[in-house]
């Protein structure tokens, strides 16, 4: 049988996503409007247009500098390295129905014991774990930590079209 997350999906996810889109939309909207009764409308409208490109490429820079980051200072997980924390993550790969698991890196977190699951460039998804989760008390613990991230990937609250939308 294979995993279905609409199974254990709160109903009002989808609802308060959507309201969430709206406002979004609303509130674009106001500004745009608001531009363009500039009393240079043409002048507004480049601006706005200048500035939705500049985030853009601001995002795509900075999206590529933390993954250049990211391979450069983190470790990657693997079958050599972390063999046991890679086998939960292909194990819960596997179980909730992912095409391919998640690259995992560990970082050093002085302490700070978190996780993160993160989509960058394209469509590659990840998993942030810290050095402090890796320390944790038992096993089931760090299980649980990455059932949690995969969870996210699983349930598209990272991909680039929101699952209400689908």
């Amino acid at each position: 049988m294979a995993f279905d997350i609409r199974t254990i999906r709160h109903p009002k996810e989808r609802d308060h996503g959507a309201a969430t889109l709206v406002a979004g939309v609303l509130l674009w909207s106001i500004m745009l409007a608001q531009l363009l009764t500039d009393e240079e409308p043409l002048f507004a409208a480049l601006a706005l247009v200048l500035i939705v490109l500049l985030f853009w490429a601001l995002s795509m820079a900075l999206n590529a500098l933390t993954r250049a980051y990211m391979f450069g200072h983190y470790v990657l997980v693997g079958p050599d390295q972390f063999p046991e924390i890679h086998a939960m993550v292909e194990d819960g790969a596997r179980k909730l129905g992912l095409d391919e698991a998640p690259m995992t890196f560990i970082y050093n977190s002085s302490g700070i014991m978190n996780a993160a699951a993160v989509r960058l460039i394209g469509r590659r998804r990840y998993i942030w774990l810290t050095s402090a989760l890796i320390d944790a008390d038992s096993e089931e613990q760090v299980r649980f930590v990455i059932g949690h991230e995969l969870g996210h990937h699983v349930a598209g609250h990272l991909d680039q079209i929101p699952y209400f939308l689908r």
